[in-house]
């Protein structure tokens, strides 16, 4: 998800290393869910689907790069006719400016596996972000 851009090519890193903020607990089967391992034999099947989605879930770092970009998988593809795929599969980018929290800019879904520039020609300084990662879908892999 972090990504520098060295001669016009992106390169992604891992985003194992940052911070992800939304979980009640770090002890879940996947990094990118909700409930705790340790529910899951108390928890109804529904439920326990339900907590694969990766609402309320975000990812914080810092980066001067001029670009960003996000590259991710989804566990269902889900398709609606209430929601837009932005809405159940996007990833959302909000950057800090004058210590207020602004949104950047959405990553749009294309399927499954996705890659995405969120935003472009930035001057290069050291920004604050935060993604925040689908709300009706769950992330397999992020990067």
């Amino acid at each position: 998800m972090l990504v520098i851009q060295v001669n016009a090519q992106l390169v992604f890193h891992n985003p194992d290393n940052f911070p992800l903020l939304g979980k009640i607990s770090p002890d879940t089967e996947t990094r990118y869910e909700r409930l705790p391992v340790y529910l899951k034999d108390v928890t109804r099947p529904p439920v326990w689907r339900l907590g694969k989605q990766t609402a309320g879930l975000a990812l914080r770092f810092r980066s001067n790069s001029t670009q960003i970009a996000a590259k991710w998988e989804v566990i269902y593809d889900k398709v609606s006719k209430k929601f837009a795929p932005t809405g159940i599969k996007g990833l959302d980018l909000y950057t800090i400016e004058n210590g207020e929290w602004e949104y950047v800019k959405t990553a749009i879904p294309t399927g499954k596996i996705n890659e995405f520039v969120i935003i472009s020609n930035m001057e290069s300084k050291m920004r604050e972000y935060m993604l925040f990662l689908p709300l009706y879908d769950g992330v397999v892999k992020l990067e």
